[in-house]
């Protein structure tokens, strides 16, 4: 994506709307604010800097970023006044997943006691509960909808892959925490 495209496909929304652009810190942002760029030349500072509040910017719209290495963006698109919030989402707390367990699995009539073992869960994957780093909630949701048909699988069955869990010391937990580490080290 470029500049143009950038601005034609924002010209096509009606306000208000809400605008996401995902992975910021991977967008292959090109030149510095002083330079044009030419066609055909990934998205450039100058141009972000008028999506979120330029010649492209329009009232009534939403914008939200993401990105997964803050420090990577630019100081610029991040500046007070032009991001007027941040949130870092962090690691998974106990409660955060007890919450997530009991909201897939309140309404699954399997007769379980859904709080019991929402708090078996949650012990499994509290911080400092095992060796390894802590997980995200959207890992855990990945783990509660890969076994969303029988919310004891959740607790016990081991990881979709066997064998890599296998050789990363067992336990599912144990597991993702372990394909994690070799994923942020690559």
């Amino acid at each position: 994506m470029d500049d143009a495209s950038l601005f034609q496909l924002l010209a096509t929304m009606t306000s208000p709307c809400v605008l996401l652009l995902e992975n910021l810190d991977a967008a292959a942002v090109s030149c510095s604010r002083g330079e044009a760029p030419s066609a055909g030349d990934p998205l450039s500072l100058s141009g972000l800097l008028d999506v979120f509040d330029g010649v492209a910017a329009k009232e009534g719209r939403l914008l939200f970023i993401t990105t997964n290495y803050v420090d990577a963006l630019a100081p610029a698109l991040i500046r007070d006044g032009r991001c007027d919030v941040k949130v870092e989402l962090r690691q998974a707390t106990r409660a955060q997943a007890t919450r997530l367990f009991i909201n897939f699995f309140s309404e699954d009539g399997q007769g379980a006691d859904v709080s019991a073992l929402a708090a078996e869960f949650a012990r499994k994957v509290e911080p400092g509960s095992h060796d390894r780093q802590s997980l995200t909630c959207a890992e855990l949701q990945g783990r509660l909808m890969r076994h969303r048909a029988a919310q004891s699988a959740a607790l016990v069955e081991p990881a979709p892959n066997a064998a890599a869990e296998a050789a990363s010391d067992g336990p599912w937990v144990g597991g993702l925490c372990s394909r994690k580490h070799t994923h942020s080290s690559a």
